[in-house]
C-alpha cells in the first residue's frame, strides 16, 4: 500500500530475504536458514554497498548471544533489504523458493 513508510517497506524486504534464506536451507536439505551469498567476500561487498555500518547491525546480535551463522544471515538480510527494490526481493524469493512464473 502507498501509505506504508520506507521503514515499513525495508522491514518487509528484510523479512522477505529471510524467507528466501529459509527456502535456500530447504534446498540444501536442512530445516535451517541458509545464506544466499556463499563467501565472506560477497557478504562484505553487500555490507559495503548497502552503506550500513556492519558493527551497528552485528553488535546487538552478538550481545544477544547470536552465533556467527545467525549474524551472517541478519547482515545479509539488512544489506539486501537496503540495496534491492521490492520487486528485486520478490524475484530473489521466487528463485530461492522455486516460484518462477508466479
Amino acid at each position: 500500500p502507498s501509505h506504508w513508510s520506507e521503514n515499513d517497506r525495508n522491514t518487509l524486504r528484510h523479512e522477505g530475504i529471510h524467507l528466501a534464506q529459509d527456502c535456500e536451507g530447504v534446498r540444501a536439505g536442512n530445516l535451517a536458514l541458509a545464506p544466499l551469498v556463499k563467501t565472506e567476500a560477497e557478504l562484505n561487498e553487500l555490507i559495503t554497498t548497502s552503506g550500513i555500518p556492519a558493527d551497528r547491525n552485528a553488535d546487538p546480535y552478538y550481545l544477544m548471544g547470536a552465533s556467527e551463522h545467525e549474524v551472517w544471515l541478519e547482515m545479509e538480510a539488512w544489506s539486501l533489504a537496503g540495496i534491492l527494490t521490492d520487486a528485486q526481493v520478490a524475484e530473489v524469493i521466487s528463485r530461492a523458493c522455486g516460484l518462477s512464473g508466479v
